[in-house]
């Protein structure tokens, strides 16, 4: 393992929740969704859905909230336990939630309301 003056050590951002190899691959995974979505917003290739919109935002706010739960238990009672004493992997879920939340917030106020179909 290559230690760095400039990166933080490996313990820091990895969490142990995972192995390092499937931890590698589903990150791969997430930024290539996260780029696809990206790439039909840009082209204007997504046609918003108002029940996506529900759906998402109900679990992109659980999401979050449960990842800022993560970052303050691990600052304080937890700080311990490495899975919440690691606020590097925190942050970066925090992030996919804040994008969750725009994806959802898109579909569900430009989204055609099933009452609205009428």
């Amino acid at each position: 393992m290559v230690h760095s003056a400039f990166l933080p050590p490996f313990e820091s951002w990895h969490s142990g929740a995972l192995p390092y190899g499937l931890l590698v691959a589903s990150q791969v995974a997430i930024l290539a969704v996260l780029g696809w979505t990206a790439w039909r917003f840009t082209i204007d290739a997504v046609t918003p859905r108002h029940s996506i919109g529900v759906v998402a935002l109900a679990f992109g706010s659980l999401y979050f909230l449960a990842m800022v739960a993560r970052l303050v238990l691990g600052l304080t009672v937890l700080r311990q336990q490495r899975w919440f004493a690691s606020p590097l992997p925190t942050v970066f879920h925090l992030v996919l939630a804040a994008y969750m939340l725009v994806y959802a917030r898109f579909h569900y106020i430009h989204g055609v309301t099933p009452a609205s179909n009428r």
